[in-house]
């Protein structure tokens, strides 16, 4: 349930310069290093100058593409479905390696001299939940823990681990 490309060429549109960006991330910087045999690979295939924008926010990367100021770019797996369908992002790729696909892990992070360490060390404790977007920051842990799932109202602060 993607949008087709407009068959009047007319809606088409085709910038001198294509912008690419990568979901945000603490420095973005460092991604506009690693990018870089990408962008150029892109620019190279497509003839035309690619730039890296910088976004601070996922809302930010899905405005700039819904307003037509990013033409590329890498969505984390949570906002990609607002990307399609806020946005109009055509995905057609995932990232990975030459034999398969880059794999996804939910990791729980707690200090070094935290009495947690193991899951079930957090059964009745409560659990922060980061962005409602975001698949390993909240989407993952609803899913796991169908019956303790975080009270909105309060933010996602509120969720009780049950059966770990």
């Amino acid at each position: 349930m993607v949008a087709d490309t407009p068959t009047d060429p007319a809606k088409q549109k085709t910038p001198n310069t294509l912008v690419f960006t990568y979901t945000p991330v603490e420095d973005p910087a460092v991604y506009e290093k690693i990018f870089k045999p990408f962008t150029e690979h892109l620019a190279q295939c497509t003839g035309k100058r690619v730039v890296f924008f910088q976004v601070q926010s996922n809302a930010a990367e899905i405005e700039a593409m819904r307003a037509g100021r990013l033409h590329v770019a890498g969505f984390s797996t949570g906002p990609t479905a607002f990307a399609v369908n806020i946005a109009g992002a055509v995905p057609f790729a995932i990232k990975g390696y030459a034999d398969r696909y880059q794999g996804y892990n939910l990791v729980v992070v707690v200090k070094k001299e935290s009495a947690f360490h193991k899951l079930t060390d957090l059964k009745g404790k409560k659990l922060a939940h980061t962005s409602p977007s975001s698949n390993s920051g909240h989407m993952a842990p609803v899913a796991l823990f169908p019956e303790r799932r975080p009270d909105t109202r309060q933010g996602l602060q509120g969720h009780l681990l049950g059966q770990a």
